[in-house]
């Protein structure tokens, strides 16, 4: 029997199209396995200095869903003999404009002693992720456009990361920010930048957002050169805040301000702000992309943030300690029968302490005053569920931030 044969490509497949399923068809036709390497969203970013349209996972799914295609690995980096020592493929696939480029002479020079064979297939004519993408852009600015003259109230928003602008209510563009805060005078000393799996925490907040299609531009606000450091590596601007805001007594509410006239300087002014708390790693860029198309799908909404549901510790059940050093219940329940059987009380969220979403006018920027104690984020408030959210203030945080990253397989 003969040997089985392997292959393998790679490519970002980002707007799927039919001259992707050409090349996986073709390459199928030529071997027995067919394993697709997907580029991750850091990569394509590093090599194409922009980020894909589609994120990762989506086009991971994409491609995983190609009758032609028996397996989808993540492409980290652009190592080939690395991919080969993992996969121990035989055939290569490439496309044919690679053929007689220096860098894939040096591939067949390498892969020749190691029995593989670098195939190079034909491109489809008249189609390209680029050409859609400029077409689409053509239809969008024309759309926005017309809807800028005339005035209307068309509602036609998209999330396609053109600029990766949502377009919204007559043509008007919603500029979408990220913000990572976090100060260096903490109890447990430069927790926001303490390993964790072999990244300081900070990174995982960071890349959360780095990796959501929506936002475009990415700050970070600190007091601490090394805060600033590690998050500029995760291509964060850097926005250093005066001392007073570097104390423990500072406010969320006046570091936002801060950063919010800091990015104007650079002609940054978003409609919505993704403010992520350095010590959380606790996020996914799922929960991130849900909190912005709420206040994108509501423009009624102040903000749109992540919640648990707690109803072992119900505000119901809790008490205060009174000046005669009593307990006393935190509401005025004279009058009223309250039923202590968890059942009946009314669901309790408890907001967590990771991300917060704000649609900048109907919540900072606002007249009218907003919740306690986190005023910024205005009245209207969307919950997004979550099951486990914590931040961290000791070294066990450290050690049960690595168990959930494992866990729910986060990996940037």
């Amino acid at each position: 029997m003969a040997d089985k044969i392997i292959g393998y490509t790679t490519g970002v497949y980002d707007m799927f199209h039919i001259g992707h399923l050409n090349i996986l068809k073709k390459a199928k036709s030529m071997c027995d396995e067919l394993i697709v390497g997907v580029s991750i969203d850091e990569l394509v970013q590093k090599e194409k200095n922009k980020t894909p349209i589609i994120p990762y996972a989506e086009r991971a799914e994409i491609v995983k869903s190609i009758k032609y295609v028996d397996k989808v690995v993540p492409q980290k980096n652009k190592n080939k003999l690395e991919a080969w020592k993992k996969y121990h493929f035989n055939k290569m696939f490439v496309g044919s404009d690679w053929k007689d480029t220096p860098q894939w002479n040096e591939f067949e020079k390498q892969f020749s002693p190691l029995g593989v064979k670098i195939v190079y297939l034909p491109h489809t004519d008249g189609i390209s992720s680029t050409q859609l993408t400029n077409y689409i852009k053509k239809i969008l600015t024309k759309t926005y456009q017309t809807n800028k003259n005339i005035g209307g109230g068309v509602q036609l928003w998209s999330s396609i990361s053109l600029g990766r602008t949502a377009f919204r209510n007559g043509g008007c563009c919603m500029k979408i920010s990220a913000l990572l805060t976090g100060r260096g005078n903490n109890t447990l000393k430069d927790k926001n930048i303490l390993p964790v799996l072999g990244k300081p925490l900070l990174y995982y907040p960071a890349m959360a957002a780095k990796t959501c299609s929506l936002i475009t531009d990415f700050y970070v606000s600190s007091d601490d050169e090394k805060i600033l450091d590690a998050a500029a590596d995760c291509g964060y601007k850097k926005i250093v805040r005066p001392d007073e805001l570097g104390l423990p007594t500072a406010q969320h509410k006046d570091v936002i301000i801060h950063a919010l006239s800091e990015m104007k300087k650079d002609g940054v002014e978003p409609d919505i702000l993704v403010v992520l708390l350095a010590n959380s790693g606790i996020v996914k860029t799922e929960w991130i992309s849900e909190s912005i198309e709420n206040l994108i799908n509501n423009p009624n909404l102040s903000a749109s943030v992540p919640v648990m549901l707690e109803m072992d510790n119900h505000p119901y059940r809790s008490k205060k300690l009174r000046e005669d050093g009593c307990l006393d219940t935190w509401f005025d329940f004279r009058g009223k029968s309250i039923s202590t059987n968890r059942q009946d009380l009314p669901m309790n969220f408890v907001l967590c302490h990771n991300f917060w979403t704000l649609n900048l006018k109907n919540s900072l920027y606002s007249k009218e005053e907003g919740q306690q104690p986190w005023s910024f984020m205005g009245n209207n408030i969307k919950p997004i569920i979550v099951k486990e959210s914590f931040d961290v203030h000791t070294e066990e945080d450290i050690l049960k931030t690595e168990k959930w990253l494992k866990l729910n397989n986060i990996n940037y």
